[in-house]
């Protein structure tokens, strides 16, 4: 609890101001990788279905063959409810000259905030870990052999690699993704539109994407291939030092669902003249689907 002994310096009248929370934030980052939706109920569970089989040829007076859908994978979000608080005597508030307690409401909103960025962005930095996350089709998002919906063979279900970022890497994975199938085995249309990576790739990312010419060649006069094809987002929450990834934002297949956004509330205990300030939300997130999503430099 905040009393006048542990904050001594507000009572000071030789002290100008006191600052309090001066350093800007990041400004919000998760929204960028996740589509975000909103949930009235304590979770939220997802299904898909396949579409069809390819059109067959059809003799004259032959009857037409039928084809069904295929079950697909199901995913539950159940939300999880985060908050923080703290107390503060009537004293501290009559003798704060400077107002410095009356930030900490903001600061204790800004303390969630970083919670909620940081579980993001966890999700994403163990995309590749079955221990951190399952996926619905029980692998982890980012994995070498995905489960078809079908049953049929996973030997073009890859969506991880090896590589450190490079163009050699990006061909790798535009490949890649233009192998990916449905649940019925059929040939879909996914391609990134959009680079994630950590600070320290910045410089690197944007030498790829922005050059005019080609980097990793001895000729002269090439075109550089990805060139304007591809949008960069640098994730500050990220931690893994050298990891990328690919994303294609077309599908909402990465989501954050909010149950209840952010809220500060202060409820008095008259008693012993303490106000309790707290914040608080719930939220769950995850994906139902991994072909729009790419990792690179496990």
């Amino acid at each position: 609890m905040i009393v006048t002994g542990n904050w001594a310096d507000i009572l000071n009248p030789a002290f100008t101001k006191i600052f309090d929370d001066v350093y800007s934030r990041f400004p919000e980052e998760y929204s960028t990788v996740y589509t975000l939706d909103t949930s009235e109920q304590n979770y939220e569970k997802y299904s898909t279905a396949s579409g069809f089989a390819m059109g067959r040829d059809v003799d004259e007076g032959e009857e037409i063959p039928v084809d069904d859908p295929v079950q697909g994978f199901d995913s539950t979000f159940t939300h999880s409810k985060v908050g923080l608080a703290f107390n503060i005597s009537r004293e501290t508030m009559e003798d704060d000259l400077f107002n410095v307690m009356a930030s900490k409401p903001k600061s204790l909103a800004s303390a969630i905030r970083r919670k909620i960025e940081t579980d993001a962005a966890r999700n994403v930095i163990n995309a590749d870990n079955t221990t951190y996350a399952t996926g619905p089709d029980g692998s982890a998002w980012a994995a070498d052999a995905h489960t078809r919906e079908d049953g049929g063979a996973t030997t073009t279900q890859d969506n991880i690699q090896t590589a450190g970022l490079s163009e050699a890497a990006l061909e790798t994975a535009f490949v890649l993704f233009a192998g990916w199938l449905d649940g019925k085995g059929q040939k879909i249309l996914v391609q990134p539109d959009l680079l994630v990576v950590q600070i320290n790739k910045e410089l690197e990312a944007r030498v790829l994407l922005e050059s005019a010419g080609r980097t990793a060649t001895t000729y002269t006069n090439e075109i550089n291939p990805y060139h304007g094809r591809l949008d960069l987002f640098v994730y500050h929450w990220l931690t893994g030092a050298n990891d990328y990834f690919l994303i294609d934002r077309r599908w909402d297949f990465i989501k954050f669902i909010w149950r209840k956004h952010t809220s500060l509330e202060r409820d008095d205990n008259v008693s012993n003249q303490v106000a309790r300030w707290f914040a608080s939300c719930r939220y769950s997130y995850g994906w139902t689907d991994w072909r729009n999503f790419f990792m690179g430099n496990v």
